[in-house]
């Protein structure tokens, strides 16, 4: 059961990171994703 609320846990948190993703992305189309990413990250990412 422990396992299962540390596997819900990080979902949640990735699906949080997720919509906030695309409603920044809806608002403010225009931003380079330099501006939510690392640099490092995009990189891996793309």
């Amino acid at each position: 059961m422990e396992n299962m609320k540390a596997l819900i846990l990080m979902y949640s948190v990735i699906g949080v990171f997720i919509m906030n993703l695309t409603y920044r992305v809806r608002i403010h189309s225009p931003l380079p994703c330099t501006v939510l990413f690392e640099e490092e990250e995009w990189k891996m990412l793309y």
